[in-house]
C-alpha cells in the first residue's frame, strides 16, 4: 500500500476532477445534498467504474482495502475537494449488512450495482411514532403470493427522493417491540410508494416522508429470517458509526477548511475556537481508528461515536457563524438563499437529533457502562501488551510497592530502552500502557520523568549510550529540565541558569536539559525541592552553575517536550479512569429515596458524558503513543497532552461533586486524583500555550 496507493488516488482524483465533473469540487454532503444531483450521480458511476466504491469489501465485490487504505483515500478525497457521495448509504451501511447477514443471491444481486454507482439506497427506520425508539416501528408487512406487502409511513428518510430502493424495518408478526421485525428489501420505483419531501429549517430539502401503500417486493428479498430484523438492523447501525464515519469526517474537514480560510487567526481568542475545533476533528478520527481495530465490537462504541460527531458538527456550525460575525445576517441571495456558513450552522442542529438523539444515546451509555468506567477494545492489545497492562495493575494493587521492586521485578523504566543498552526494546506504546496503570494508582514514583528522559535522548551520541543502561536498571533516575534559559558553554562544556517545576527533580540524580533547543545531560545541579499542590510527585527548582554536561540529543528538545506531552496524556488518562471509576461505585452503592443513585437519569447522563470524555482522550493519548518517531508526533503528542489532561481535569472535578461531601474529604482518595490532574493540566503546557503549539504547528 503506501505511498504507490496514496499516489494512485490522488493522480486518480487530479485527473477525474476536471472538465464536466470540475462543477463538483466543493459541494453536496449534509444539508447541501441538493447540489448538482444530476452531475453527482454520474459522479458515482465514475468511481464506480474505477473500483472506488466498495473499496473495503472483501472481493470478489470489493478490493478488500485495508483500513489504512480507506483513510488514506478519504484524505485524498477531501484533499481532492471531492463532492459528497449519493451512494454512501448503499456503500457503506446495506452492503456491510448483506455481507455479513444476506444470501450469496442477494449478495449477487445487490452489491455489483452499488459498486457500479448504478443502484442508490434509503433507510427506511424513523417512522412519526418510532425516533429515536426504533423497537416501536408500525409499519406492517405481510407475505402473500410469494411476495411481501409493505404498509405503513417512514420519516426523516434521507435521499428518498432519489432512491432507487429502500431497506425498510417492518413488523412481519403479531409480536411487539423487539419481536417479529424484519429487515426487508424494497424497489421505491413502484406505484405501492410515494414519497414527500420534507422542507427543512435551511430551505431545502433532502429528509423526507415515505408511505407505503401495499408496495411490492419479492419473498427473498428478506435479509436474516423473517423476525430476525432487530439484530440485522442494530448491526446496521453498528456500521453506521464503523468505517462510514471516516467518509463521513472527509467532509467535515471540507467544512474546517472553508471556516478556518475566512477566521482571523491573529484574533487570539477566534484562535483559540479554531484550534478546538480542528482538535476535536483529530479526536473523531482517533477514536474511529480505535474502535475500528477492535475485534470485537464494543456495546457502546457506536453511541459513543455518535455523541462525540454530533455535537463537535454542531459547535463547527456555530463557529462557522461566529466567524463571519455580523455579515453571517445577510443572506447570499433572495429569496432564501443561505451562505455556506449558515448551511453548516442551521443544518448541523439536526445533528443531535436524527440516527438517535443524544439523550437517547447518553441512556444507551448508560445502561451499558454503569458498572464499568472504561474498556480495552477487543484486539486493541497484542495479547503481550494485554498482559503487562494486567501485571502492572496487579502490582500496583498490591501493598508494599517500591521503587526497586517496580524496576527490578517489573523492569518498567527498560521497557522503551533498546536490548542493546540494557532494556526491553519494547515501544513508547508499552510504556504509555505502564503510565495509564502508574496514573489510575497515583504511583509515587519518578517513572514518568525517566521514561520521558530515556525516550529524549539519541542512542548514537556516546554519553547518551552509556546513560541509557543505568536508566533502564532503575540505578538512575533522570527529570527533564526544559525551557529556562539555560546556557551551554561550547569552549567549557557547562551549562548555566536555572529551570522551575522540573518533575521529579527532587529525587533525580541526572537531569536532561535544554540548552539552545539541544539536551545535555548533567548530574552536577543543585535541586531546591519545593511544596507542591499534588503532594504524591515532587517538583524542584534546578540550577546549573557551571555544571559540566555532556550532549544527548542535538536539535532535540522539541522531541523531549512531545515525548514528556505524551507520557503525561498516558498517565492522566489512567487518573481519568480511575476517578470516574470511584464516581460510578459511588453511585452504585449509595442509596437516596430508597434507590441507588444510578438509578436517576440526570446522573447517569452524566456519567455518559464523563465516558465519553474518557474515551475519546484515550483515543487521542493511545494514537499519539503509536505514532511516535513519525512526522505525525509533532501534532499528536501536544494534542493528547491537551485533551487527556482536560479530560482528567473535569473528571475529577466532577467525581467530587458525584460523590458529594464525602468526595470533599481528607481521607476520601478523590482529592488526590484531582490534585494530580490539576497538576498534569498546567505543567509542560497549560492548555493556552498548547493551543499556540497546535496553532502554529497545524496551522503554519
Amino acid at each position: 500500500m503506501g505511498r504507490d496507493f496514496r499516489a494512485e488516488v490522488r493522480a486518480w482524483l487530479a485527473e477525474h476532477l476536471t472538465g464536466d465533473f470540475a462543477p463538483l469540487v466543493g459541494t453536496g454532503g449534509p444539508g447541501r445534498e441538493h447540489e448538482h444531483l444530476d452531475l453527482r450521480a454520474r459522479w458515482e458511476r465514475e468511481l464506480g467504474a474505477a473500483g472506488w466504491i466498495g473499496l473495503g469489501w472483501p472481493e470478489p465485490y470489493g478490493r478488500g482495502a485495508s483500513i489504512a487504505e480507506q483513510v488514506v483515500f478519504f484524505e485524498e478525497y477531501a484533499r481532492a475537494g471531492g463532492p459528497g457521495r449519493l451512494s454512501h448509504i448503499g456503500e457503506y451501511l446495506l452492503a456491510p449488512t448483506l455481507i455479513a447477514h444476506g444470501t450469496e443471491e442477494q449478495q449477487a444481486r445487490f452489491l455489483p450495482p452499488i459498486a457500479r454507482g448504478e443502484e442508490l439506497w434509503c433507510q427506511g427506520y424513523s417512522e412519526p411514532e418510532a425516533g429515536s425508539d426504533l423497537a416501536g416501528v408500525r409499519t406492517r408487512a405481510e407475505l402473500t403470493d410469494g411476495e411481501w406487502r409493505v404498509t405503513g409511513q417512514k420519516v426523516w428518510t434521507s435521499l428518498a427522493h432519489i432512491a432507487d430502493w429502500c431497506f425498510v424495518l417492518a413488523r412481519t408478526g403479531p409480536g411487539e417491540r423487539k419481536a417479529d421485525l424484519s429487515y426487508l428489501l424494497v424497489p421505491m420505483r413502484q406505484d405501492g410508494v410515494r414519497v414527500r419531501p420534507i422542507v427543512q429549517l435551511t430551505g431545502t430539502s433532502e429528509f423526507n416522508e415515505v408511505f407505503f401503500d401495499a408496495a411490492v417486493t419479492d419473498e427473498a428479498n428478506v435479509v436474516g429470517s423473517p423476525g430476525d430484523g432487530w439484530r440485522v438492523a442494530t448491526s446496521t447501525l453498528a456500521f453506521e458509526r464503523g468505517v462510514a464515519t471516516l467518509g463521513q469526517q472527509v467532509g467535515f474537514a471540507r467544512e474546517l477548511d472553508a471556516v478556518v480560510a475566512r477566521a482571523a487567526l491573529c484574533d487570539p481568542l477566534v484562535a483559540d475556537r479554531v484550534v478546538a475545533a480542528w482538535a476535536g476533528l483529530q479526536g473523531l478520527r482517533h477514536h474511529a481508528l480505535r474502535t475500528l481495530s477492535a475485534t470485537e465490537p464494543d456495546p457502546t462504541a457506536a453511541s459513543v461515536a455518535k455523541l462525540l460527531w454530533a455535537t463537535w458538527h454542531q459547535s463547527l456550525g456555530e463557529l462557522a457563524l461566529a466567524v463571519d460575525g455580523p455579515s453571517a445576517t445577510v443572506l447570499r441571495g433572495a429569496p432564501y438563499e443561505l451562505t455556506d456558513a449558515q448551511h453548516l450552522f442551521l443544518f448541523t442542529r439536526a445533528d443531535t437529533i436524527y440516527g438517535g438523539s443524544n439523550e437517547i444515546q447518553r441512556n444507551i451509555i448508560a445502561s451499558r457502562r454503569m458498572g464499568a468506567s472504561t474498556v480495552d477494545f477487543a484486539g486493541e492489545f497484542t495479547p503481550e501488551q494485554a498482559a503487562l497492562r494486567d501485571s502492572v495493575r496487579a502490582f500496583l494493587a498490591s501493598p508494599g510497592y517500591s521503587w526497586e521492586r517496580l524496576t527490578g521485578e517489573l523492569g518498567l523504566t527498560a521497557l522503551p530502552i533498546a536490548e542493546e543498552h540494557g532494556g526491553f526494546g519494547a515501544t513508547f506504546v508499552e510504556a504509555g500502557i505502564a503510565l495509564e496503570e502508574a496514573g489510575a494508582a497515583l504511583l509515587a514514583a519518578p517513572l514518568l520523568s525517566t521514561t520521558a528522559a530515556a525516550l529524549s535522548l539519541d542512542p548514537a551520541l556516546p554519553a547518551a549510550a552509556a546513560l541509557l543502561p543505568s536508566l533502564a536498571e532503575g540505578t538512575t533516575i533522570a527529570a527533564l529540565a526544559l525551557g529556562g534559559g539555560v546556557t551551554f558553554d561550547e569552549r567549557t562544556g557547562v551549562l548555566d541558569g536555572r529551570v522551575e517545576h522540573v518533575l521529579d527533580g527532587d529525587a533525580a540524580g541526572v537531569f536532561i536539559v535544554e540548552a539552545a533547543g539541544s539536551l545535555y545531560a548533567t548530574d552536577a545541579a543543585v535541586a531546591h525541592p519545593v511544596p507542591t499542590l499534588d503532594s504524591t510527585r515532587g517538583q524542584a527548582t534546578v540550577v546549573f552553575t557551571a555544571a559540566p554536561a555532556r550532549l544527548v540529543a542535538p536539535a532535540g528538545a522539541q522531541h523531549a517536550l512531545d515525548v514528556l506531552h505524551a507520557a503525561l496524556a498516558a498517565e492522566s488518562v489512567g487518573v481519568a479512569r480511575a476517578a470516574l471509576r470511584i464516581a460510578v461505585e459511588h453511585l452504585q452503592t449509595r442509596h437516596q429515596f430508597g434507590v441507588p443513585l444510578s438509578t436517576f437519569q440526570a446522573l447517569r447522563h452524566r456519567v455518559a458524558d464523563l465516558y465519553v470524555l474518557l474515551e475519546q482522550a484515550t483515543s487521542t493519548a493511545r494514537h499519539a503513543l503509536r505514532v511516535a518517531g513519525t512526522e505525525e508526533f509533532a501534532l499528536a503528542a501536544p494534542l493528547a497532552k491537551l485533551s487527556a489532561t482536560e479530560a482528567a481535569f473535569t473528571l475529577t472535578r466532577e467525581a467530587i461533586q458525584l460523590l458529594g461531601g464525602i468526595g470533599f474529604t481528607w481521607e476520601h482518595s478523590a482529592h488526590r486524583y484531582l490534585k494530580r490532574a490539576a497538576a498534569n493540566h498546567l505543567l509542560a503546557g497549560d492548555p493556552a500555550s498548547l493551543r499556540r503549539l497546535l496553532l502554529a504547528r497545524a496551522f503554519a
